[in-house]
């Protein structure tokens, strides 16, 4: 495939017209030729490891969650990460696509996983912004019961959640939105939620939450994502040619460690 080519079935799978203004989903290294995507590593991020993984099995390709580049490049320099990452994949000779927002939003993306694992029913949009979901469990769960329901489904460690505000004694409707999703937080007012699930909530965003009258579970923004790789995967398959091979990354792992 050319570069063209590959994009054009990106957008089939994941329209780029859908990220937000601030993002840079699409191609964030493109190598010359038309060899593109006869091997693709799927991860959630461009790092060292996935850089050797992809090497050590010949792809020529990278589909990653998170950008490696957000903002403009002033300069490229190995002791930078994004600029080290850059240069060792240029010189491999590895192109980099992003999905990122774009991917939040769509239908069967980021949101709708998270309710497909969770095993949530009646999933719908939820606030304008077209990210967060809301969705009913198959049956009302006491609150520790539903924490393990998460814990389970997502492959998370519970002991790493937090909670703000106050633990409902039963749960039956859930919102959430994958990754930094704490701002879209009062949706749960507009659709009878208990409680609001994301990731990555600050100590301000906590505070005010709580005094709101909020419940917002925060299960970390990788314990949020980590789905991407296996969701990715799936609509990649069914939109390459059938002798592209697609791989997910190994070892992935949360920037933040439990001490």
């Amino acid at each position: 495939m050319t570069k063209e080519e590959f994009r054009e079935i990106m957008n089939t799978v994941c329209p780029e017209d859908l990220q937000e203004d601030w993002d840079n989903s699409g191609f964030q290294i493109s190598m010359p030729g038309s060899g593109m995507g006869r091997r693709v590593l799927v991860a959630l991020d461009i790092t060292d490891q996935v850089i050797d993984q992809a090497d050590m099995l010949g792809a020529d390709l990278i589909v990653t969650h998170h950008p490696l580049f957000f903002d403009p490049l002033s300069s490229l320099s190995f002791d930078d990460p994004a600029g080290r990452y850059a240069i060792r994949l240029s010189s491999l000779g590895i192109s980099v696509y992003s999905a990122h927002t774009s991917f939040d939003k769509m239908d069967g993306g980021m949101n709708d996983e998270i309710g497909r694992l969770l095993g949530l029913r009646n999933v719908v949009k939820t606030g304008e912004e077209g990210f967060a979901r809301c969705g009913d469990l198959p049956r009302t769960l006491d609150f520790p019961d539903f924490i393990d329901h998460v814990s389970e489904s997502l492959s998370l460690d519970a002991h790493t959640f937090r909670l703000a505000g106050e633990a409902p004694e039963r749960v039956s409707r859930v919102s959430w939105c994958g990754g930094a999703g704490s701002e879209f937080a009062g949706v749960i007012r507009e659709n009878g939620s208990e409680l609001f699930l994301t990731g990555d909530l600050k100590y301000h965003q906590a505070k005010e939450a709580s005094e709101s009258g909020l419940t917002v579970l925060d299960i970390g923004h990788f314990g949020s994502e980590k789905c991407f790789s296996s969701c990715m995967i799936r609509l990649l398959r069914e939109k390459l040619p059938a002798d592209t091979e697609v791989f997910a990354a190994l070892g992935e792992r949360d920037g933040w460690k439990q001490l």
